[in-house]
């Protein structure tokens, strides 16, 4: 054995090591030595750990928790095995960062449309909250709704500052709801939970944008697919008197089916935890009118912590790095920023972005005036066959040129229809989609109007 190490400290170096957080601890874990009679671990908070490094004899077990360690802070390791009183090389460097023991304190917005706002105070050393929640009051253990890996912001990255908070979404008017809340380590270890918060929501009554009790009919001859999210999933219009087009659910997703702008219908609620909805029969090939003239329209109400290029829907599954063969996709998401004239100014926007996977070069379409969160908005895309394109917002057209003739065709092709994500799943929406409908037509602006104003071109 000690011919095939180039010394024979190399040997015995302890594999695998392994360092899970914990609240106020790391715990440590490695594979056995044979022969070994004791192990050393060295640490610091430094990083760059060696053998002069504070250090920690174990003897004979594999395993080790290093206690009341500050939360927040950064520990890295390295093991040793002594065999026969000869002390191995130091192995491989992990980390982890404990959780601190602070309890969160947990506060909850009464009286909102549709919503409960919970607001807590951050945990040191936290990867994700967990939120804990049901429509009767319940003690620290035994609630078995879960909401996983909340960042608790906005931003894209978790809370571990200021004031963390989460919409609840989806939620019924009149009914109760109460939450705790719990910090969760990179390992997967939650710390303790909150007290215990409620609030009560109200409906969507008096949003400025809420048309009619309910939809009218719409019976034009060129609608190809309509998902009014009443009830499940299901196309409503059945082109082919089927369910070729009927969606699905991705990634975990459940269809949360909640009070809409429309008072006597329902809305998809959209979580953005809990996957996307998506059809893999919709496509170009399929239906030959997405390949020239077509309009996708919707009604939108976006939480007020759905982070950044959120999507209400998008057209393939492309990867995560490369330029996905050079092929051309879209998706219609929200923007936090766009150029004015030359300066980055704050919205947010809707936006219709078009790219090879994520090369540069992307073409984008922006609404002609943002939108409020938490606030129903109608939403238009029309194309063209000559190339060009127009994104109405609440019937308000978008005054930007645009035109795809640096693509070799007129417009990406549809090789899926997704509702709910972007073209990576990495953006899921926040928040509720009702009325979804694509037309194998460009609507002109009198045909929007109509759809904003009734409905139906």
């Amino acid at each position: 054995m000690v011919g095939a190490c180039a010394a024979y400290t190399e040997c015995k170096i302890p594999t695998n090591l392994s360092v899970t957080a914990g609240v106020e601890q790391n715990s440590l874990s490695w594979d056995a030595v044979s022969g070994a009679t004791d192990y050393k671990i060295y640490w610091n908070t430094t990083g760059n750990v060696d053998s002069s490094s504070s250090s920690i004899t174990v003897n004979g077990a594999t395993t080790y928790d290093h206690l009341s360690r500050t939360g927040g802070t950064t520990y890295y390791y390295r093991v040793s095995s002594v065999v026969g009183g000869v002390e191995s090389a130091l192995s491989v460097q992990q980390s982890a960062t404990p959780l601190g023991s602070t309890k969160p304190t947990l506060t909850a917005v009464d009286n909102e449309t549709q919503q409960v706002t919970i607001n807590w105070n951050p945990v040191a050393g936290v990867d994700n909250y967990t939120i804990y929640w049901d429509t009767v009051s319940f003690t620290d253990n035994n609630s078995s709704n879960q909401i996983l890996k909340v960042l608790g912001s906005s931003s894209g990255s978790v809370c571990s500052s200021g004031t963390c908070s989460y919409v609840h979404g989806g939620r019924d008017n009149g009914t109760t709801y109460y939450y705790r809340v719990a910090a969760v380590s990179a390992g997967g270890v939650a710390g303790a939970r909150s007290n215990e918060a409620s609030g009560t929501p109200r409906s969507f009554d008096g949003d400025p944008n809420c048309p009619r009790p309910t939809p009218n009919s719409d019976n034009d001859s060129a609608l190809l697919v309509y998902y009014d999210f009443n009830v499940g999933l299901a196309d409503q219009h059945r082109k082919y008197n089927d369910g070729r087009y009927d969606l699905s659910g991705a990634d975990g997703f459940n269809l949360i089916s909640a009070g809409s702008c429309f008072a006597g219908n329902r809305a998809g609620y959209f979580d953005s935890s809990g996957g996307y909805a998506f059809n893999d029969n919709f496509t170009s090939d399929n239906e030959t009118a997405l390949q020239d003239n077509f309009t996708i329209s919707l009604w939108f109400n976006a939480d007020q912590d759905m982070v950044d290029f959120s999507s209400l829907m998008s057209s393939r599954y492309v990867p995560d790095t490369g330029s996905d063969n050079d092929v051309w996709s879209f998706q219609i998401d929200s923007a936090r920023r766009k150029k004015v004239s030359g300066t980055w100014t704050n919205g947010p926007w809707v936006r219709f972005r078009s790219a090879k996977g994520d090369a540069s070069g992307d073409i984008d379409l922006y609404s002609q005036n943002q939108y409020n969160l938490h606030q129903w908005h109608h939403l238009a895309f029309v194309k063209y066959d000559n190339g060009t394109a127009i994104l109405y917002l609440d019937n308000v057209s978008s005054s930007e040129n645009f035109n795809t003739s640096k693509m070799s065709s007129n417009i990406p092709p549809w090789s899926t229809l997704k509702i709910g994500t972007n073209r990576r799943e990495e953006f899921n929406w926040k928040g509720y989609i009702d009325e979804f409908k694509v037309y194998g037509r460009a609507l002109d602006a009198d045909d929007v109007s109509n759809l904003y104003t009734r409905d139906y071109p």
